[in-house]
């Protein structure tokens, strides 16, 4: 994975705990995260490239790698 946790952006955050609640499509991620088609498509691009989202059937899912950041930051969060 290129990005450590602590590297990922505040953007890539979102998206990651957007899927924590489960998959989705590209609609409802950029509706959630409110960013333009570009800038969510350049995102969601490194996400897959560093193992972290996945999409099937143009609906985008966390990997394994992701649940486990999902985890984080969520227990992160929760303080």
């Amino acid at each position: 994975m290129s990005e450590r946790k602590g590297k990922l952006s505040t953007i890539k955050i979102k998206i990651i705990t957007f899927l924590c609640m489960g998959e989705a499509s590209f609609k409802e991620i950029k509706d959630n995260v409110n960013l333009s088609t570009d800038s969510l498509k350049f995102h969601l691009a490194d996400l897959q490239a560093d193992g972290i989202v996945e999409i099937t059937k143009k609906r985008y899912h966390l990997t394994k790698e992701g649940l486990l950041l999902c985890n984080e930051y969520s227990r992160t969060n929760v303080r």
